[in-house]
């Protein structure tokens, strides 16, 4: 399968290669799977060789790069909408669904609101909720839960709502304690010490949270990056995803 996938798209390599060159695979991230996929990438790296360029950012803005022609070999989206945006726009060669993840509710250390339920919201103690942009899927996936429970209006009239620009950037408002509560992927609060996660939001409150992973038509030119592109589906990468607080949608290769 690798070989038949990759016959015939080495000459560019062999070019670089002959020039003394080192390009390195360009890999667009949805931020909050970056800092598992850096591990990933220097883990690569040592074994082959080969250089992966970690660019990550919300996924709505990944998706909208690629499809300006910005250069990248994979990307690795938060959710179907924007991977399905690549695709029908003609920028994939392959696709994989990767990995899952769950939004979870999160105070700062102590809860000074004391926050233990969505509904709580609505308290008075909680001046500012934070949530991703609705544009990034983290943002989408948090207004379907808040509507779910029946506080995403009042919440809006209350003016409690602030946004970051992706998952990540929403995390670190509650770290700093500059929002009361915040709504965030699983793995990102397991990873920050300056948050308490209070809640596991109910998954049937919003739409599977699923990372597709894309070989960009640009990689499948590109030994190392089709190599990188198994490389992420491999049992050892499965462990460090894990590890992170994903769940794997897929059999490892």
């Amino acid at each position: 399968l690798f070989r038949s996938m990759i016959s015939g798209c080495r000459h560019e390599e062999s070019d670089r290669q002959a020039a003394g060159q080192s390009v390195p695979i360009v890999f667009l991230v949805a931020s909050s799977a970056a800092a598992t996929c850096e591990r990933l990438a220097a883990e690569f790296e040592r074994e082959t060789g080969n250089r992966v360029a970690i660019s990550s950012g919300p996924s709505n803005a990944l998706a909208s790069q690629i499809l300006r022609g910005v250069p990248g070999e994979l990307f690795l989206s938060a959710s179907r909408e924007w991977s399905d945006v690549v695709e029908q726009g003609g920028m994939a060669a392959e696709s994989v669904p990767l990995l899952s993840n769950r939004l979870v509710l999160v105070v700062p250390q102590g809860n000074p609101a004391g926050v233990s339920a969505v509904p709580d919201l609505l308290k008075t103690e909680v001046r500012r909720v934070a949530t991703a942009t609705e544009n990034a899927p983290a943002g989408r996936y948090a207004e379907q839960a808040l509507a779910a429970a029946g506080v995403d209006v009042a919440l809006a009239e209350k003016k409690k709502i602030v946004r970051g620009g992706d998952a990540r950037m929403t995390l670190g408002f509650v770290a700093r304690a500059e929002a009361d509560a915040g709504i965030v992927y699983s793995t990102d609060a397991i990873g920050e010490p300056k948050v308490e996660v209070v809640a596991h939001l109910d998954d049937s409150t919003y739409e599977p949270i699923v990372y597709p992973l894309l070989l960009l038509k640009r990689g499948q030119h590109s030994e190392a990056a089709s190599r990188f592109y198994e490389f992420l589906q491999s049992a050892r990468a499965a462990v460090l995803f894990r590890q992170a607080g994903f769940a794997l949608l897929s059999e490892p290769l």
